[in-house]
Order: C-alpha cells, then structure tokens, then sequence
C-alpha cells in the first residue's frame, strides 16, 4: 500500500500493519512526532467514514491519503464531542431518577444498562487525553475516576437487586449525577486548557 499524509509519500520500511486499527497506531506514531493528528483518511479515494467501513477498505486498498491536523485541535474537537455527550447523559440520568419511581422495573433496568454504556464510553475516552497531560496523571485520574465510580455502581447494584426504588432513584441523584457532572466539569477544563494551545 502506497501512503501519503499531507501529500508526502511516507518513506518505505513502515511495518505491514495486520488492520486498520494497527494502521491507525503506527500512523499516529509518525504524526505525534510533530504534534499532529490524523484529520482525515481515505482509501483509494474513497473518505473514512466509520470504522466498520475502514476496516473493509483498508484490507483492499492501494492507495492510503491522510491529512493531517495540530493534535491541540484534534483533542480540542474530541472534547467538544465528549462534553456534549456528558451533558446528554446527564440528561439521561435525570429522567431516570423519575422513572426509577413510576416507571416499570423492566424498562427501568434497561434505561440503567444504556447509560452504562455510556458512562464505560466517557470512561474509556479518557486515555486519549495522554496529549494534554502525562501518562502518570492519565493513569491517577482513571485510577481515582474508576475508584469513585466503583462505589455509586456497588451501590446502585445492590438497590436493583433489593428492587428499592427509592434506593435506585436517590443514588442516580445524589451519588451519580454529581460525579457525572464532576467528570464533566474535569473535561470542559481540558477543553478550555487545549483552546489555549491554539494561541
């Protein structure tokens, strides 16, 4: 497979990546060198769109263009996306502390599997932010961020399996909205941090 980013041939002796996320990895090894990021990729001409369709056009392709962006900028979009997600969630959760009081059970316990879904998404996103801050601070703030969350969710569980209603609806509010807008809070000041980077 021939690669260009930014126009420029990259230099031959890169290892053959097995798939797309492999190809991803090594790629963004060559970008962050110079503090970029990957802004867009297309196979044969044809954009990436998802990663389902990445992975199929990656297996067949001869021709790889990637365009380039400043990694400040490709964080500070991700942070954009991430924040407006939590907000959502949030949302998301408030609903649920009614409808853990006049809902039926069964939706209920569906409602609460979506949004740990989500909450394991905005968990998982926090190893990308090793561009803004060391690995070791990563590492503390996942660390402390999970010790937290460990609690609420214990709790939480056990009032699911007392089927305690109350108990669902008043830990969604006073344990797990504040660290859902804690988290929150913590991405919008990276998101105010990266914006600084642009100047």
């Amino acid at each position: 497979m021939k690669i260009l980013i930014d126009n420029h041939p990259v230099e031959s002796g890169l290892p053959e990546a097995k798939d797309f996320s492999e190809f991803c990895a090594r790629i963004m090894e060559i970008l962050l060198a110079d503090n970029l990021s990957i802004g867009s990729c297309e196979f044969d001409g044809i954009p990436v769109v998802n990663l389902e369709e990445a992975h199929d056009l990656f297996s067949r392709c001869e021709i790889c263009r990637i365009a380039s962006v400043p990694l400040a900028s490709a964080l500070e979009a991700a942070l954009n996306q991430q924040c407006q997600k939590a907000r959502q969630l949030e949302g998301e959760c408030e609903t649920l502390v009614t409808e853990a009081l006049v809902g039926e059970p069964a939706e209920v316990a569906i409602s609460w599997q979506l949004i740990c879904e989500e909450i394991k998404l905005q968990v998982g996103f926090l190893p990308r932010l090793s561009g803004l801050l060391t690995d070791a601070q990563v590492t503390h703030i996942i660390d402390r961020q999970l010790a937290e969350l460990g609690k609420v969710m214990w709790e939480l569980h056990a009032a699911f399996n007392r089927g305690d209603t109350m108990g669902i609806s008043d830990s969604i509010e006073l344990r797990l909205l504040p660290w859902l807008r804690q988290s929150r809070a913590f991405l919008e000041s990276c998101r105010q941090l990266v914006s600084t980077l642009h100047d």
